[in-house]
């Protein structure tokens, strides 16, 4: 009616149909919006006034009575009004679209390390187990551990192998951590601690781990090359150092002492 900010409904004998909202909600609901010219959205809700008495439209088809005029409120905001961001943030209210980039991203990783972790969350690294649903014919067989088979979780976390790593680099740092199920929750848990001078260091951890061990595991597989735990783990520390004073230079210290700064930071 009038400037369209109002909407009637009316039986042949004129009389206001107010048993059409008692009776039929979903019928109302689509004359609503084909009056209003408006798609109904998950995150919209969409306010009508009904001649003298207001009828509001829920997100889920409720009916509840208001006097307010015509408005469209975007529910994600207090305020009603939309937003881009938090129009983003609705699309990745799932948490299986949710991803802890800045674990990854924001670091001073090499890219293609970063881009490893990133691949390895995801769980699209090639692992035996990947191999395997890609009709590859093939043993799944962890050469780490030798006992268990291959996927992404069990060889960068709870391989004996990868296990060892990480329970070193945890008593490097003074604190006592338990193993998350995957990957991701891994990448989503990691937290910045200690001194600011060691910060940088302990953000690259996760990636240069899964670097180290991918990087052991490719040399068991394809060059038949099998070190010690102790080798893996000394490689493990040089690569983290080299990472670390890439970034720090012209600040550089002694192997010895990037090591001692583990323990001073706890």
């Amino acid at each position: 009616m009038g400037n369209g900010n109002v909407c009637c409904f009316t039986s042949e004998t004129g009389e206001y149909r107010h048993q059409c909202i008692q009776t039929h909600p979903l019928i109302f609901l689509h004359l609503l919006a084909i009056a209003h010219d408006q798609t109904f959205f998950g995150t919209f809700r969409v306010q009508r006034s009904y001649y003298t008495e207001g009828v509001g439209i829920g997100s889920h088809g409720v009916i509840s009575i208001n006097v307010s005029r015509d408005c469209i409120n975007w529910v994600k905001s207090k305020k009603g009004v939309f937003r881009v961001k938090l129009f983003f943030e609705a699309m990745m209210d799932d948490g299986d679209s949710w991803f802890p980039w800045k674990c990854v991203w924001r670091t001073q990783a090499p890219p293609r390390a970063a881009f490893f972790t990133w691949s390895a969350a995801l769980g699209r690294i090639l692992t035996l187990d990947n191999l395997r649903k890609r009709n590859m014919i093939i043993v799944n067989r962890c050469c780490l551990c030798k006992r268990d088979g291959e996927s992404v979780d069990h060889i960068l976390l709870h391989c004996d192998l990868a296990s060892a790593l990480w329970n070193n680099i945890f008593s490097r740092f003074g604190i006592s951590w338990v193993m998350p199920r995957s990957v991701l929750d891994l990448a989503a848990c990691w937290w910045k601690k200690g001194r600011v001078g060691s910060a940088t260091s302990w953000k690259m951890v996760p990636i240069c781990m899964f670097w180290s061990i991918w990087r052991e595991r490719n040399l068991r597989t394809f060059e038949n090359v099998e070190n010690s735990l102790e080798e893996v783990i000394e490689l493990f520390l040089h690569t983290l150092y080299g990472w670390s004073m890439a970034f720090l230079y012209p600040l550089s210290i002694s192997f010895a002492e990037f090591l001692t700064s583990f323990s001073n930071s706890s």
